[in-house]
């Protein structure tokens, strides 16, 4: 394929079956492999279309400027344009944005703000703020605003075909990880969760079944974060090669007859209360309940340290003195989370099972049915 620019060439990305992340599946899985597209990502396709269209209607002339905020991606296929049609770019991002989007950015020749994550949207320091407020500024400029901008929707309802199924975070990351070990295709954490919702969905159909998922970026963009294993580890996001759920280890505590009634407080009992509940039930710690939803907890240092200090236990109410609530996970969260979250100070962590109740689960739990889990899945 000959192009008279790089431009030419956006949208020519191919189809590519999967073979071995799909194993035991019958439909055929292909992705559309948008991270092919020169500038990394499907948002290419709008860089064209809301530029073609801000020219057709005269919104911006030769010279002028683009602004735009972005978290990377539109930001490249808007670079693009500019390269190629001589404009300038001013761009607005925040700062959870990894260091190689901004730098990609002004490899292309753009202008990079970087705004707070942590204000709302219409605070004069937001990134969409930001950027309205310099094009209002800058003469011969011109807003795309992508959230807004009824191209972005029409460039893909044109030539994309997508369907989309909701993931958590930690199946994102983790499965782009496994798709560039098991398939060679590198993207980002959306075309992980595409893939996930995907491989789900595949268990529901017969082999005359023909699957296409999109993969909308690369993962070169995602090289200090989603693959970078400190980073993983840090928020216990791990690709185990034996996967144990956390639902899995609650049932094995269930079977091995380990289990007693979960204890918990209420917010209005007192401390004295609390106490005595723990040494009747030899605790060290216990959850505190507001109807079915965990609201804190109060330990048994804290109760010592406020009777060393003259308090009147009976006459402190357990909502004054509880601390945080124990950390919750999923059913589906791997047991590696759990671990993770356990090595951090917790001395237990809650599992929503569903249907408002919850699972208490501790290092012990662990240990004594981690191993035999493991086990029966080799």
């Amino acid at each position: 394929m000959r192009c008279n620019n790089i431009l030419e060439a956006v949208g020519h990305t191919p189809l590519v079956r999967l073979n071995r992340i799909n194993k035991g599946l019958k439909p055929q899985i292909y992705v559309k492999a948008e991270f092919t597209n020169p500038g990394g990502s499907v948002k290419d396709r709008i860089g064209i279309s809301m530029i073609d269209e801000a020219e057709k209607k005269g919104l911006l002339k030769p010279g002028g400027t683009i602004i735009e905020g972005t978290s990377g991606n539109t930001g490249m296929g808007l670079a693009l344009v500019a390269a190629v049609r001589g404009y300038k770019c001013v761009f607005t991002t925040t700062d959870k944005q990894s260091k190689e989007k901004v730098d990609l950015l002004k490899a292309l020749g753009a202008e990079v703000i970087v705004c707070p994550t942590a204000v709302e949207p219409d605070d004069p320091r937001s990134y969409y703020s930001v950027a309205k407020k310099l094009a209002r500024e800058i003469p011969n400029s011109y807003y795309p605003n992508q959230y807004d901008n009824p191209c972005n929707p029409e460039a893909h309802y044109l030539k994309i075909l997508d369907d989309i199924i909701q993931v958590n975070d930690e199946e994102c990351f983790v499965v782009a990880r496994r798709l560039a070990k098991m398939e060679g295709l590198f993207t980002g954490g959306s075309g992980g969760g595409c893939i996930s919702g995907t491989l789900r969905l595949a268990k529901e159909l017969g082999p005359k079944d023909f699957v296409v998922a999109l993969l909308p970026d690369t993962g070169t963009r995602y090289l200090s974060k989603v693959y970078n294993d400190l980073w993983m580890h840090e928020r216990g996001y791990v690709d185990a090669a034996t996967a144990i759920t956390a639902a899995e280890v609650v049932n094995a505590k269930h079977a091995s007859g380990k289990v007693r009634e979960l204890v918990i407080a209420r917010p209005h009992q007192t401390v004295f209360h609390a106490l005595k509940t723990m040494q009747e039930q030899d605790i060290s710690q216990i959850p505190v309940f507001e109807e079915n939803i965990p609201i804190g907890t109060i330990y048994e240092d804290q109760i010592l340290n406020l009777a060393l200090q003259g308090k009147d236990l009976r006459k402190l109410v357990v909502r004054e003195m509880m601390s945080k609530p124990l950390p919750q996970v999923p059913r589906t969260a791997p047991v590696e989370r759990i671990t993770q979250i356990l090595s951090h100070e917790n001395p237990a962590v809650f599992v929503e099972m569903g249907d408002s109740r919850f699972e208490i689960l501790t290092k012990y739990d662990l240990m004594s049915t981690v191993a035999s889990l493991m086990e029966q899945k080799r």
